[in-house]
C-alpha cells in the first residue's frame, strides 16, 4: 500500500468514525486494553460457543509471563 493510499484510508476512517460520532482510540490506548484483556484471561482459557463446542487460541497461551514488557 502506497502512503497516499495510507492517508486516503486514514481520512476515510476519521471521516466514518465523525459521521458515526464514534471516538478513535490511540495506539498506545488500544494496546493497554489489549494488555489488560490479556492479563485478566484465565490460563488455558477455552472459548465456549453455544453449541458447547470449545475453541483454544489460535496463538497458544498468551500469558503475560511470555511478554516480560507487559508486567
Amino acid at each position: 500500500m502506497t502512503p497516499d493510499e495510507l492517508t486516503a484510508r486514514s481520512t476515510k476512517r476519521v471521516q466514518l468514525a465523525t459521521a458515526l460520532s464514534l471516538d478513535l482510540a490511540t495506539v498506545p490506548l488500544l494496546l493497554a486494553r489489549l494488555r489488560d484483556a490479556v492479563a485478566g484471561t484465565a490460563p488455558d482459557f477455552l472459548l465456549t460457543v453455544e453449541t458447547g463446542e470449545e475453541y483454544e487460541s489460535l496463538f497458544g497461551p498468551w500469558l503475560p509471563s511470555r511478554n516480560p514488557s507487559w508486567s
